[in-house]
This record gives structure tokens, sequence and C-alpha cells, in this order.
């Protein structure tokens, strides 16, 4: 199950996400039969050299943190991740630095703020912590040689998929509740591809495609 949804998480277009919502004018000409096989083939074409946009990727940054359950998606992934892409993980001094312990995955600490809900006081610092944490997983992923992002939801995620959108990265994050959370939802705005556990979380996010969970 595993294999199928990295499979099916590497069968996206960036550019083709960003294009969402536009569709394509069809031709109105005596030559119109013609016209649209042109552009078929050109579609596919360009599909097909999309869709293994990933494939050809040589460094895959994992993120996600906060709870254990933010962090078990990407430790699912590990093994078949590991037969496409050289790996390094961006995490918090967090339950997710221990849950990579022996992994093996070369492991990227920043300082991420957490918004506090229903204290005023305690998020007065947080716009300048946040803008801080992202210039943190900007030299990570730059350290790292960073060629697409795998979010797995968490506080921790959103500094990484912002610096991300910064640098040009695509990046991919999945939802495994039901629910999308805040961070998940911010980062739909500017994530390539938002995946779901659930058909019901996914109807809730831009571009969400239901995958299901990943699971070892």
């Amino acid at each position: 199950q595993t294999r199928r949804f990295v499979k099916r998480l590497t069968k996206f277009s960036p550019k083709k996400a960003q294009k969402r919502g536009r569709r394509a004018q069809i031709p109105k000409s005596s030559r119109k039969c013609k016209a649209l096989k042109a552009i078929s083939a050109e579609n596919r074409a360009s599909s097909g050299a999309a869709c293994h946009i990933l494939m050809e990727m040589k460094t895959l940054v994992l993120t996600g943190g906060g709870s254990a359950g933010h962090v078990m998606p990407c430790l699912a992934l590990l093994p078949a991740l590991r037969e496409k892409y050289s790996l390094a993980y961006i995490g918090t001094d967090g339950i997710e630095r221990g849950l990579l312990q022996g992994a093996g995955v070369p492991y990227y600490t920043i300082g991420c703020p957490k918004l506090v809900r229903g204290s005023l006081l305690r998020n007065v610092t947080l716009p300048c912590r946040f803008v801080s944490a992202v210039r943190q997983a900007k030299r990570a992923l730059r350290d790292a040689h960073a060629d697409a992002v795998f979010c797995a939801g968490g506080y921790v995620s959103l500094p990484v998929a912002c610096a991300a959108h910064r640098l040009g990265i695509p990046a991919v994050s999945h939802e495994s509740d039901s629910t999308p959370g805040l961070a998940n939802r911010l980062i739909a705005r500017h994530a390539a591809r938002m995946t779901a556990s659930f058909a019901c979380a996914a109807e809730k996010l831009r571009g969400g495609v239901c995958t299901g969970a990943p699971l070892r």
C-alpha cells in the first residue's frame, strides 16, 4: 500500500497544478479535428514529462511534526522513498527528532513557533519567530540541495512549505485527519499537490486528492 501511495504521489504536475481552473479553449476552425489531435498529442507529451518530475529529482526533503501523527506518514514512506531519492528531514527538537533517530536520514533542526489558541499575549512575538523559522528552513533546504518537499502536516510544516515556495521548490502535503489542520489549509495555497487520507478532507483542500493513508 505504501508503494501505491508513493506511485500516486509522484504522478502530479506542478505546472498543471498552478494552472488549475483554467479551461482549455477549443479552436473553432475548419481544421478543428486536426487541431484537437495536435493539442491532445502535445498535452500527452507535456503531461508524461511532468508525471515523472519527482522520479527525476535527486533530493526529497520530508517535514512534519508537533505530534507523532504528523511524523508516522513520513516514517512509513521511508523504505519506498529511499529507492528513488536522497532523503533529508526538517523538524524541531520535539518528538519528531526522537522518532527519526536511527532512521539514517540527515536531520535539520529549526526553531518553529506554535500558535497558542486563546492567548493573545503568548502570540505577540509569533510573527517575528515565524519569519526566523522560514529563514532557517531556507538555509536547511539549500544545504540539503532540495528538489522537492513532502509535508506531513503540523505547525513544523508551515515555515518549510513557505521557504520552499520562495525558493521555487515544489511541495506536496498530506493531511492524515478527516478535518484539515490550519497548517495544511495555509500550505494548500501554494502547494503543487495536496493529498489526504480521507475524501472528506480532500474536498476541503485546494487541489486535494484522496490517496489514503501511507502504511508500513
